[in-house]
């Protein structure tokens, strides 16, 4: 029940007072913890913390996902242009220029809050049309996707990136101030970094 043989053992020594019982007790205890671990999950202590799922083993899927969600600011990415939502196609083709990545998080025009995100491949098709600079503006372009809130776990996360089928999602403080994106690799990344450090 307690998952400790060697207590057991040595209650019994101590109580009894026979250590001519030493081996038929070892051999009792260590069959009863073997039959013990088959059939009941944890030990009298950690059985109701394994059901609320507040006990992980070290190197499972949920202890490295845990660690992750630990150090979340410091898998996001800042290295991208925002546009607000109001900003003309040939606004945006002056952003374009000086941009690195290839999608583009939209702001509402009064706030820090993200809105959606121009992906380059949505945008493609109007670039090459100069007639549309100065009627198509990136609020109608957008992409809506949903929002990682830093309260969140990365279980979670993984959750919003599988339903969406997108590779990067915004990312947002409680107070809806936009912080950065989260990408699926990088995500992946830290994923295996932290495999090979409980390998």
């Amino acid at each position: 029940v307690m998952h400790g043989p060697l207590t057991g053992i040595f209650l019994v020594m101590e109580s009894t007072g026979g250590y001519s019982l030493i081996l038929p007790l070892m051999l009792t205890a260590s069959s009863a913890m073997v039959t013990s671990s088959f059939l009941e999950v944890g030990s009298v202590y950690t059985r109701n913390l394994i059901f609320k799922g507040d006990l992980v083993k070290r190197g499972s899927d949920q202890h490295l996902l845990r660690s992750l969600s630990r150090d979340f600011q410091d898998l996001l990415d800042h290295d991208f242009l925002t546009v607000r939502d109001s900003t003309l196609l040939g606004e945006f083709v002056e952003v374009f220029k000086n941009a690195h990545r290839n999608y583009f998080p939209v702001l509402e025009a009064d706030s820090d809050c993200c809105i959606g995100i121009v992906f380059l491949d949505d945008i493609r098709s109007y670039l090459f049309d100069a007639h549309l600079y100065n009627i198509v503006s990136m609020g109608s372009i957008m992409r809506s996707l949903p929002i990682i809130s830093t309260n969140e776990s990365i279980e979670e996360a993984l959750d919003k990136f599988e339903l969406s089928g997108a590779w990067a999602l915004p990312v947002m403080n409680g107070n809806e101030k936009f912080l950065g994106m989260l990408s699926k690799s990088t995500l992946f990344d830290h994923y295996r970094r932290e495999l090979q450090i409980t390998v």
